[in-house]
C-alpha cells in the first residue's frame, strides 16, 4: 500500500471550506498565512497557503510548494503537472475521508479527551492540547477498522483564526513500532 497518489492541499487541508460549519466557514476575516513542512518517502517540501483581504470581501489566495520532483513525475501525474504549487504527496488517503467527516459533523471545535465516531467506523480519538508554530491545537488520532496497521495523528486548532490543521501525520505499524510515511506540521503562523 506504498502507493504514491497525489491529493490536492485545496482538498485536504481546506477540505472543510465546502464542508460544514468548522475550517473556513468560520474564519473571521483577516489576513491569513500558514507555512508547513512537508515530508514523504525521502522527500521534503515547504507548502504556504496565504489569504490577503482585498477590501472589498475577496481574497488574493496564494499557495506554494517547494521541492523536488523528477520529470517522470512531473509526465506521470496529471495533478501534479497542472497543479504543482496545491499538490502534496501522500503514500496513502485512507485519513482524508474522516478528516472530511470530522469538518462536515461536528460544527464546533474538537475538544480534547474525546472521542469522535465518524461513519464506516472510523473513530478520532482526541488528547492533550499541544503547541505548534505558537498555535493551541487539540492532539488526536484517527484509526479505521478497516486500516489496522496504519493510523493519522491530527492536530487541529479550536481558534477559527487557524482554519487548516496544524499537524497531520500518517504512520504505519512495523512490528511494536509506528513509522512516520507522510508528515505536514506548521512552521509559520500569522494572523492579523
Amino acid at each position: 500500500m506504498r502507493k504514491i497518489i497525489a491529493g490536492l492541499v485545496l482538498g485536504l487541508i481546506t477540505g472543510s471550506m465546502a464542508f460544514g460549519q468548522t475550517g473556513i466557514s468560520l474564519y473571521p476575516g483577516g489576513h491569513l498565512l500558514m507555512e508547513y513542512r512537508i515530508t514523504s518517502d525521502q522527500k521534503a517540501f515547504t507548502y504556504a497557503i496565504e489569504l490577503i483581504p482585498q477590501g472589498d470581501g475577496t481574497y488574493l489566495v496564494r499557495t506554494e510548494a517547494i521541492g523536488p520532483a523528477s520529470l517522470e513525475e512531473l509526465a506521470s501525474d496529471v495533478p501534479l503537472l497542472f497543479m504543482w504549487s496545491p499538490t502534496l504527496w501522500l503514500t496513502s488517503g485512507w485519513w482524508v475521508a474522516p478528516y472530511m467527516m470530522i469538518s462536515m459533523m461536528y460544527g464546533v471545535a474538537v475538544e480534547p479527551h474525546k472521542t469522535y465516531v465518524l461513519p464506516g467506523g472510523a473513530t478520532y480519538v482526541t488528547e492533550e492540547t499541544i503547541e505548534i508554530a505558537g498555535v493551541q491545537a487539540v492532539k488526536g488520532t484517527i484509526t479505521a477498522p478497516d486500516q489496522p496497521g496504519e493510523r493519522t495523528i491530527l492536530a487541529l486548532a479550536p481558534d477559527p483564526r487557524v482554519p487548516y490543521p496544524v499537524w497531520v501525520r500518517q504512520e504505519r505499524q512495523v512490528g511494536e513500532a509506528w513509522e512516520a510515511e507522510f508528515e505536514m506540521i506548521l512552521t509559520n503562523y500569522q494572523h492579523g
